[in-house]
């Protein structure tokens, strides 16, 4: 069986609502990451998954993805 494809989203802006329903509808997981909460993003709520870590902070992107694919292949 193929694993979930996941998508990713740097950051909410105008664009993110429709893509991130866009890729629902295509079955595709979805992560939105900022520092920001959700109480402040409450789009992050309708992800699949949500990080609190900046969009700059390209090290723990880094290191979070490769946790984060480890742990699907477990």
């Amino acid at each position: 069986m193929r694993p979930k494809e996941k998508l990713l989203f740097l950051g909410v802006d105008s664009s993110t609502e429709a893509a991130l329903a866009y890729a629902k509808e295509l079955g595709v997981s979805t992560v939105i990451t900022d520092y920001y909460g959700p109480e402040k993003e409450p789009l992050k709520s309708a992800a699949d998954d949500y990080w609190m870590i900046g969009v700059t902070d390209l090290d723990l992107l880094e290191e979070t993805c490769k946790k984060e694919e480890k742990r699907k292949l477990t």
